[in-house]
């Protein structure tokens, strides 16, 4: 109990306190101070309150004493002023003070319901023509839109109470109508666009630029041309971009003839016919929400009309522009045609593309009507045949890498190097592998036999390789001339004369162009390269290369086997042959008449067959002497060792001519070297065989020989005629070895001395023509033998 203090109020008396423990007592004692302190405070509050409560009631009273005393002085005022004049003038103040009021509200909601009205269908337009781009919409109504905003913002822009945010649409709308332009020009420029789209988007340009008519048809004709330069410069696998330009074009000229001016003037003059925000289009746009707008937008907006001068374009005016852009787009075209085309560098694929550009234009050309398609078809063809006499050149020139190698060879040609190659029986040759029809075998026996070593060859590859371009360049213009065009001609409305002279040009004059191109070309590479070969050919005689004229020569008879057909080649390096001809006879003869020279001026010169071998009555030989045999094997070897394939018929002429010059003043000699021999009693009187014989000097007498002739003119004399007689049938014999089938009897060296010793013999005439006999038939059974000279 003593845990617990009572409450103090509930104490009758402040006995009962004491009654508890004395910490219950304290607690109480400290319950009470608690208690007092708060009602302490309370009391002080209220009396606070209280005081603040009177305040304000005091002042109530002052502000309502000074109320009531303006009352009082109002109400003497208006005493005074209640009369009946007074209140009449008061009455009419009023009635006019509340008409302008009224009438002020009325004006007021009108603008601001106008201002609301016009800025809900402005603001709209925006979005409307996003929204109408974005989709691929009418660009017709677009353009009204657009015009429509351009009104409201006139509109606006006049209204003082116009916000702000006016001029940020008027700048998206700004941006709108150069993204309508832009998809107008693309509706423009597209080839497959019909009639009455076409028609729409020039409705639309001439709305969004106010243009008039021919304003439009200007923009149009350059909206195409540029798009036609653009397909140009596009990059595109078969040149297709080319053929778009092209039929973009030809479409350009039929959508003018079709839309222009009748369909184009329809459009506008509908156009002109209601208030624009009258318009079906318009009125269907939701956004706009016209029935409800539409009455408070401003009059100048609901009533106005386009005007475009649509009659100032008649149908001369449109065919004058558009021959003019005609012309101006067909020059275009081919001058991009011809930039385009020096990217073409194959004649197949450059052929093909004439094809395809002539099929597209002469099935097209004839539904232009009015127009220079001839103009047109010329310009096309030029600048196809310049590209393909570009080539042509370009190609032909190439011929100059045959005659740099020739030249790096020539150049590197050592002292001493020969063209021998191996023999038909090395074992490199007959071990190879004949299987398959043995091709490669066949190949390596023909190069031998032509004497194809390396440099040839490799000489010859490039040149077959540019020898393919000239096959090329037949084949191409053998497909021109084939090329016909009856079924495009046919289609089109050109007459008949007309058609035959657009045939000839594409099957006669083009073809022939380009044989004027390859022939100037080919004359012109040939030039060069004979120009080579025949500073080869000086450049050898001066460091004196047999072999390198060898090399020349079988070159030159590789170029000629394989020469193009074209005329112009025909007479290549004929001047230059008989010069290589003359300079190999030189080369090839000097040895063996160097040779037989000093024979005929040594014991060979004096010798006699033995008559022994001499046959009939009288007996004559029948056999060629030992220096001529030997002359005419020593010649057999030496050309054989140039090889074979060298002596065509030409160059042994020229050998057989050379030779028989150089033989003949040797042969005169032999009748003086051989009585020489006889007067010096037999006895060899000249060192070996080769050497320089030691003659006795003029003037001297020694019983045998004075001045060259003998003294005794019987001494000897059968011996002499024997010799005679052999020498006679030896140049018989190479009468025969040396003959050519141009050789003039009356020219002929051997002939004149054949003359000469049978003057001195004064052989009857069987016996001679025993000689000539038995001349030509020792060459029938030894021509084999010098089978090079046969």
């Amino acid at each position: 109990m003593g845990a617990d203090a009572p409450d103090p109020g509930t104490l009758k008396s402040g006995n009962d306190a004491f009654q508890f423990p004395i910490s219950a007592v304290r607690r109480m004692e400290q319950q009470l101070r608690t208690d007092l302190t708060a009602n302490r405070e309370k009391l002080r509050a209220l009396v606070g309150a209280s005081y603040r409560d009177l305040l304000d009631t005091a002042e109530q009273i002052i502000e309502m004493n000074g109320q009531i005393q303006r009352v009082e002085t109002d109400l003497g005022v208006i005493g005074q002023k209640c009369n009946s004049r007074s209140l009449e003038r008061e009455g009419r103040n009023y009635g006019r003070w509340d008409w302008e009021r009224r009438t002020r509200v009325l004006l007021a909601d009108k603008e601001r319901c106008a201002l609301a009205s016009q800025l809900a269908v402005f603001t709209n337009c925006p979005t409307v023509m996003s929204r109408l781009l974005r989709k691929n919409g009418s660009t017709l109504l677009a353009a009204k839109i657009l015009v429509i905003s351009r009104l409201l913002h006139k509109t606006l822009a006049q209204s003082n109470a116009a916000p702000p945010f006016v001029e940020s649409l008027r700048n998206q709308l700004a941006s709108l109508r150069r993204k309508l332009l832009n998809r107008i020009d693309r509706q423009l420029s597209n080839m497959n666009i019909n009639a009455f789209a076409l028609t729409e988007a020039m409705c639309a340009y001439s709305l969004a630029t106010s243009s008039t008519p021919k304003d439009v048809l200007r923009h149009f004709h350059h909206v195409r041309l540029e798009a036609i330069v653009g397909q140009l410069w596009q990059s595109d696998e078969g040149h297709e971009n080319v053929l778009k330009a092209l039929r973009l074009y030809i479409r350009t000229l039929q959508d003018t003839q079709t839309v222009l001016p009748k369909r184009l003037e329809a459009s506008l003059e509908r156009l002109k016919s209601q208030p624009l925000i009258r318009d079906p289009d318009i009125q269907a746009v939701v956004e706009f929400n016209l029935e409800v707008h539409e009455r408070w937008i401003a009059e100048d907006v609901r009533n106005f009309i386009p005007w475009m001068r649509h009659e100032d374009l008649q149908k001369s005016d449109v065919n004058d522009l558009l021959r003019g852009w005609a012309k101006k787009a067909i020059h275009t075209f081919t001058e991009g045609l011809k930039d385009l085309l020096t990217s073409v560098q194959d004649l197949n694929e450059l052929l093909q593309l004439r094809k395809n550009l002539l099929d597209v234009w002469l099935s097209s050309h004839s539904r232009v009507h009015g127009l220079g398609s001839p103009e047109a078809l010329d310009g096309l063809r030029s600048a196809i045949n310049a590209q393909f006499t570009s080539l042509i050149r370009l190609r032909a020139k190439e011929l100059h890498l045959v005659g740099s190698e020739i030249k790096r060879i020539l150049e590197g040609w050592r002292l001493g190097q020969s063209n021998s190659h191996s023999s038909l029986w090395d074992p490199s040759i007959t071990s190879m592998d004949i299987s398959n029809g043995a091709t490669e075998f066949k190949k390596t026996i023909l190069d031998q036999i032509y004497g194809r070593d390396s440099a040839i060859l490799i000489i010859m590859l490039r040149y077959e390789r540019w020898r393919g371009f000239v096959d090329e360049v037949d084949s191409v213009i053998k497909n021109l001339r084939e090329g016909r065009w009856a079924d495009e001609l046919e289609a089109s409305d050109d007459d008949e004369n007309e058609s035959d002279c657009k045939q000839a040009l594409l099957t006669k004059a083009d073809p022939s162009c380009l044989e004027e191109a390859i022939d100037e070309a080919l004359k012109e590479a040939f030039e060069e390269l004979q120009r080579v070969i025949e500073e080869g050919i000086n450049a050898s005689q001066v460091t004196a290369g047999g072999p390198r004229y060898i090399f020349l020569l079988r070159l030159l008879r590789e170029f000629r086997d394989h020469l193009p057909r074209q005329k112009d080649t025909e007479t290549f390096e004929l001047k230059v042959l008989p010069q290589l001809h003359s300079i190999i006879a030189k080369e090839v003869s000097a040895r063996p008449i160097r040779l037989f020279q000093r024979r005929i001026k040594g014991k060979l010169g004096g010798q006699v067959t033995a008559r022994a071998i001499w046959e009939g009555t009288p007996q004559l030989p029948v056999q060629p002497s030992v220096a001529i045999f030997r002359l005419l094997h020593e010649l057999i070897a030496s050309m054989a060792e140039c090889g074979s394939d060298v002596w065509s018929p030409a160059a042994t002429q020229a050998l057989k001519d050379w030779t028989k010059k150089q033989l003949a003043a040797s042969l005169a000699q032999i009748p003086r070297y051989t009585a020489r021999s006889i007067l010096a009693n037999g006895h060899n009187i000249n060192s070996e065989e080769g050497e320089e014989d030691h003659a006795p000097s003029e003037g001297t007498t020694n019983g045998t020989y004075i001045n060259g002739n003998t003294e005794d003119p019987k001494l000897g004399t059968g011996v002499q005629e024997d010799s005679t007689v052999q020498h006679l049938l030896d140049v018989l014999i190479l009468q025969k070895a040396l003959s050519t089938s141009h050789e003039d009897s009356g020219d002929n060296e051997l002939v004149a001395l054949e003359q000469s010793l049978q003057s001195k013999l004064e052989l009857d005439k069987p016996s001679h023509e025993r000689l000539q006999k038995a001349a030509l038939e020792y060459w029938k059974r030894s021509c084999l033998f010098f089978s090079l000279l046969a």
